[in-house]
């Protein structure tokens, strides 16, 4: 259609979930009809063996937000239509990865007193997963730590020994993927207090 009339050319789509998401977390994306003029606005996705579940919200204002979420992992085909013709960019071909079935648990990727017991220490779990590459890195306080992993079939168990107080950065990744919360802030303290005020320090910002 011309510029005049809109029509499916002059549908806009943003956002992350037209990229990339995880298994069984929702993805998200914005699609803008305010120059389209009037029309229906239909979406469908289809992954490798599943097709994904779809839901449009119209917010009533030429705008809508659009829920993916994947049923399977891989490239996906998210098509966007407009009166039955795809929009400009669709079908989209978001990744879908299984970085949300590994779980990471463990002192090591809390706030905590830096003399408490197992500070430092955690597991990265991969049972729920294939067989992928895990791989774990720690920032902080220079010389104030030194990871040291060890397998123990599908688990990794991790410590950093950290031995001075202060900020340190956990990263997980499966496949070169970060694995949901990572990178990991973590703030030793030297005290209960210390530990307080940091958390009050926290909220207010």
């Amino acid at each position: 259609m011309s510029d005049i009339t809109g029509g499916p050319a002059h549908v806009e789509c943003t956002g992350d979930g037209l990229k990339f998401g995880y298994i069984n977390h929702p993805m998200y994306a914005t699609i803008t009809t305010r120059r389209a003029g009037p029309g229906e606005l239909t979406v469908f996705c289809k992954g490798p063996t599943k097709n994904a579940f779809c839901e449009l919200r119209d917010h009533k204002d030429g705008t809508f937000l659009l829920i993916v979420k994947p049923q399977d992992v891989g490239v996906h085909a998210l098509h966007v239509r407009y009166n039955d013709i795809d929009v400009p960019g669709s079908p989209f071909n978001p990744n879908v990865s299984p970085a949300s079935l590994v779980t990471v648990t463990g002192p090591g990727v809390e706030d905590a007193i830096l003399s408490a017991p197992q500070t430092g220490v955690f597991e990265v779990r991969t049972e729920k997963v294939g067989v992928g590459d895990v791989k774990v890195k720690v920032g902080g306080p220079r010389g104030a730590f030194k990871l040291v992993t060890e397998k123990r079939g599908r688990t990794l168990l991790c410590n950093y020994y950290p031995t001075e107080t202060g900020h340190y950065i956990v990263d997980v990744t499966y496949d070169g993927v970060l694995v949901p919360g990572s990178p990991y802030q973590v703030y030793l303290a030297n005290d209960a207090d210390d530990l307080r005020h940091f958390k009050l320090m926290q909220s207010e910002a």
